[in-house]
């Protein structure tokens, strides 16, 4: 979605918009990643005996951030703010619990705070052009960008930290006949 508006987006204020596909295959990356980052971050729960309940409330929030992506993938702002909350919540409990490197728990907790916040300053600073509906691109492409690459940023350090940790083995003592 943010490459599509920055290369293919509606510039002409005319309300045409020739590489919609583009967008729409774009837009449906974002679903995919956040449904991939979903499924991650549960996993690293049950690896690690999970985040509690204020941690199980994020990962809620966090899902509900990814669905509202996939449904209505235009209103970042929402979606990116929601899902900022929920992975607040999560990243601040895998920090108290210590169940993961403090730098993931903590980019993880703020990227799409950032973000979301990048994009209520752009659009207030009014930067770059304006689109058919008098919106500016440009708050999209930055706040989605930022939240985009801390987050992500976040899941390599935790992805490379869970690589390296040593498989558990699991010890069954054998049912007696």
């Amino acid at each position: 979605g943010v490459v599509s508006l920055a290369l293919f987006g509606d510039r002409s204020g005319d309300g045409s918009d020739a590489w919609h596909g583009v967008y729409v295959l774009l837009a449906a990356s974002v679903g995919i990643a956040g449904v991939l980052s979903i499924l991650v971050l549960v996993a690293l729960g049950k690896r690690h005996g999970g985040f509690g309940t204020p941690g199980m409330v994020g990962l809620v929030l966090a899902t509900v951030g990814v669905v509202i992506s996939i449904g209505i993938t235009w209103a970042s702002p929402m979606w990116m703010g929601i899902l900022g909350i929920g992975y607040l919540t999560l990243g601040i409990s895998m920090y108290a619990r210590d169940i993961a490197p403090k730098a993931g728990s903590v980019l993880l907790s703020v990227g799409m705070l950032i973000g979301t916040a990048a994009f209520f300053i752009v659009e207030a600073a009014e930067l770059g052009w304006t689109d058919s509906e008098g919106n500016y691109p440009l708050a999209w492409i930055i706040s989605e960008m930022t939240g985009f690459i801390l987050t992500g940023l976040a899941l390599l350090i935790l992805g490379l930290w869970l690589r390296s940790e040593s498989p558990v083995e699991e010890h069954r003592t054998p049912v007696a006949a």
